[in-house]
Order: structure tokens, then sequence, then C-alpha cells
């Protein structure tokens, strides 16, 4: 499955990334999360047992990671891989630009580091998170719940590796072909 993924996206641009990136993970995933919190909210006060409500606040602590990594991937990654992308194709030299290119393209590199570190343990929490026992739950929602972790947990496994794997590569490559410096 992982080598099927690679070969899907290696090919692309970096346009194409990130239009497939946004359609194929980070909407989905935002959707996904947004039910995952809304189930959450509704099961808060139906008289569950301890048991269940500390799985739900697990469940919910979980959830705003995966939406601090969507809304940094949307609101800071993908803005710069359409300028980065849009200056390699237009043959930009940082090296030479009046503009004196304060993009900080190092610095992006190294976000996305960190984030990807961020990820890892978002991953080992979802990947810790024990299901309540299914005695526990019946006739009460949760399983959605579950399904939709579980579904999350495949998801952003699947993003870490091509964004390590395909996009940083292809960042790497475009800021060297446009001198990027800083």
């Amino acid at each position: 499955m992982i080598l099927g993924l690679f070969t899907k996206y290696k090919g692309n641009t970096i346009h194409e990334l990130v239009d497939r990136f946004y359609i194929d993970y980070y909407t989905i995933m935002e959707e996904r999360r947004k039910e995952i919190s809304d189930n959450i909210e509704s099961l808060k006060n139906s008289g569950l047992g301890e048991e269940v409500l500390q799985y739900l606040e697990r469940c919910g602590v979980l959830a705003a990671e995966i939406k601090n990594h969507l809304d940094y991937r949307i609101g800071t990654l993908l803005p710069y891989m359409h300028e980065l992308g849009r200056k390699s194709a237009e043959g930009h030299n940082c090296a030479t630009c009046s503009g004196g290119c304060h993009v900080g393209h190092s610095a992006k590199i190294a976000e996305l580091s960190l984030s990807h570190a961020s990820i890892k343990n978002t991953l080992e929490g979802l990947r810790g998170l024990e299901p309540v026992a299914a005695e526990d739950i019946t006739g009460i929602g949760i399983e959605t719940i579950q399904d939709e972790i579980q579904f999350m947990e495949n998801a952003l496994a699947e993003l870490y590796y091509l964004e390590q794997e395909v996009l940083v590569p292809k960042l790497r490559e475009a800021q060297r072909r446009i001198n990027a410096n800083g």
C-alpha cells in the first residue's frame, strides 16, 4: 500500500501536490475530525461511565492535535508550496531578485520537520488509545468515534509518509532551483 501511495504522488509537481493533498487528505481529514468532535460533544452529557468519558476526553485531545496539524498545513504550508512552485516554474533566482526574498525558505522546512515530530507524537497517542470495551458502548454511538479515530490514524500515517518521502524532497529541489538561501 505504501509503495502504491509513493507511486501515485511521486511524479506530481508541487502545484499538483498542493491540490492532491488538499483534496485527498486535508479536507477529508478535517471533515472527519469535525465529526469526531461533534460526536464527542453529543455524548459527553449522556450519563456514560467514567471509563467511557475518559476515552472521549483522550479522543478530543487527539482531535484537537489533528486540527492543529491541518490548520498549519492549510494556513502556512499550502500557501508556501504555491509560492515556491510558482517561483520555481517562473525561473526565479533568490540570489539576484530585487525584492530580497524574505520568505525564509529554510525556516519552512524546519517548521515542517517540527510538525512531523508533532505528528509522530499524535500517531503514538492514536495508536495507544485503547478502545472502550464493547459492552460499555453498545448502542450509544462510540463505535462511530472509534471508527473515525482508526481512519484518522491511517490517514495521518499516510500523510506523514507522503510528506517525508515525496513533499520534502520536492520542496528542497525547488528551493535549490531558485537558489533559496534563507
